[in-house]
């Protein structure tokens, strides 16, 4: 059934945050955050879909800014212009068979759809996924780069005293340094504040078993990425010692865009 609503344009926003320190992980640094903002234009003014495409990650990015909007101009949009403002899933199905990768994207480009489909149809995305699961949500603060152990625990702590109840460091370089990051910052927040570990691939998983014993007694809500993407027997190795977050809406085919 016709919502009455369609897409009939996507305007793209280039973005360039420009920072005063090097934002370092694993993978690289930089001290510029790029990303593209996605507007779904319909033939109702006051009702557009919004999402954002990130160049992620930092100093590696997978999608650089060129490739971004070449793949909305040229593909993206020929696909989704016409179409009803609630067929989501038809709007991915179309995307994945017209462009193949660009994940990051595609998943921008779904985020706006979900958006737009909520508003046209005055509910919450929420709804769409399901109905909520809870009514409180830790805040994170801003995530905290690589560099020295008493550095991000003197910037986790300010953050945790601007009131953010979660914070979330990167790691991935040596174990010891990493045990004695993870350590200087939960001194520093104390533990009321949620904290979370991310180390972008970084390790082997024998090497991310190590750390996740080592750091486990800080209470992490949870490791993110501690070994490469690609090694599902090595995460099966390591789901049961700590919760972790496997991105697999990004990387695996089925889930990417439904």
């Amino acid at each position: 059934m016709s919502s009455g609503i369609h897409i009939v344009d996507i305007d793209v926003i280039p973005i360039v945050v420009r920072g005063d320190i090097d934002f370092a992980i694993s993978e690289g640094k930089t001290r510029i955050h790029t990303s593209i903002i996605v507007r779904l234009l319909t033939n109702d003014d006051n009702i557009e879909g919004i999402g954002e495409i990130v160049c992620a990650p930092p100093g590696k990015p997978e999608e650089l800014p060129e490739e971004i909007l070449g793949a909305i101009e040229n593909v993206v949009k020929p696909v989704l212009v016409g179409l009803d403002a609630t067929a989501r899933i038809k709007a991915s199905t179309l995307v994945n068979a017209a462009l193949k990768g660009k994940h990051w994207t595609k998943a921008g480009i779904n985020n706006a759809m979900y958006d737009l489909q909520a508003k046209v149809m005055r509910t919450s995305v929420s709804t769409l996924l399901g109905g909520p699961l809870a009514c409180d949500v830790p805040i994170m603060g801003t995530v905290i780069g690589l560099n020295t152990p008493d550095f991000m625990a003197n910037q986790a702590f300010e953050t945790a005293k601007m009131g953010y109840r979660a914070v979330k460091i990167k790691v991935g370089e040596t174990l010891s340094t990493d045990v004695a990051r993870v350590t200087a910052v939960r001194e520093a927040v104390g533990s009321n504040v949620a904290l979370r570990v991310d180390a972008n691939d970084h390790y082997r998983p024998s090497d991310a078993i190590r750390l996740i014993r080592a750091i486990e007694r800080y209470d992490i809500e949870h490791v993110e990425q501690p070994i490469s993407r690609y090694d599902i027997l090595g995460m099966v190795g390591l789901k049961t010692l700590l919760v972790y977050l496997l991105r697999l809406m990004i990387w695996l085919q089925p889930l990417r865009m439904q």
